[in-house]
């Protein structure tokens, strides 16, 4: 069987460099950005490895349970970015129209 994988401890994205002025700030919306960017980089991760294990499931080499598990994983996981994606372009809309 393959080793189970951790999907929460993935890379971290690169700190923010200094600039010709000085360092930057960082904004809460470039921390979202930025965990909504690792978020999707699992995402596709996970239907990668699915992939793969459906495949090894067709060679004989994995348990059937084991590619249901993970293909409900995608699922669920895949669910989560389509809501998020959708609550963001609702409030990019929103935001948009505002008067300022």
């Amino acid at each position: 069987p393959q080793p189970a994988v951790n999907y929460y401890r993935r890379r971290r994205p690169a700190p923010i460099a200094n600039t010709i002025n000085g360092p930057m700030t960082v904004t809460p919306f470039q921390i979202f950005l930025d965990k909504a960017v690792s978020f999707f980089d699992m995402v596709s991760d996970m239907q990668n490895q699915s992939g793969t294990m459906t495949q090894d499931y067709i060679q004989g080499k994995l348990p059937l349970e084991e590619v249901i598990l993970i293909r409900s994983k995608v699922s669920v996981a895949l669910t989560f970015a389509t809501t998020l994606v959708n609550q963001i372009t609702q409030s990019f809309k929103e935001i948009q129209q505002m008067q300022i």
